[in-house]
């Protein structure tokens, strides 16, 4: 299978959540259904976009319901969204060139230099990668061949703050 192709799959999936085994909603699960609806509603709309900004080998954007939570989050999300091009929607794409990322890696060591992984990510110039930033949130997606995509080992804050 191509990379084109398995872009392709990959953006036209629709994931599943697995049945609630309880009444309440566990941190997991409210991750999984809030990108659940980033697929549907940011992805699918845009998958001919976001392909082409993949196999060019630069960094496709993803803005969904850019906030957060309380004032401070919510400034600090939307302030970090704009330096990167969105312009104030509920849903838009956009692309970050391998110059672009470069500076945002730069940023990164300037700002938080533990997050190693984030910083090797945006310094990288390889086809199949989604920045994708949701609300306050945001995920470094990397296609790895034969697996599709994931979440970039070691970009979560759960993972280069310990």
């Amino acid at each position: 299978m191509s990379l084109k192709d398995a872009i392709y799959r990959f953006l036209s999936f629709t994931p599943t959540l697995p049945p609630e085994p309880a009444a309440k909603i566990t941190q997991h699960e409210q991750l999984v259904q809030l990108l659940d609806r980033v697929h549907a509603e940011a992805i699918m709309p845009n998958v001919d976009a976001l392909a082409r900004i993949c196999l060019e080998r630069d960094v496709a954007l993803v803005f969904y319901e850019i906030g957060g939570p309380d004032p401070l989050t919510d400034r600090s999300a939307k302030e970090g969204a704009l330096a990167l091009g969105w312009e104030g929607g509920r849903v838009e794409i956009g692309r970050l060139t391998h110059t672009q990322a470069g500076k945002m890696a730069d940023e990164i060591e300037r700002s938080d230099p533990g997050d190693v992984a984030a910083i090797s990510w945006f310094r990288r110039h390889s086809e199949g990668r989604l920045f994708v930033l949701v609300q306050a949130a945001t995920f470094c997606v990397d296609f790895d061949p034969g697996k599709g995509f994931s979440i970039a080992p070691g970009t979560t804050d759960a993972e280069w703050k310990s």
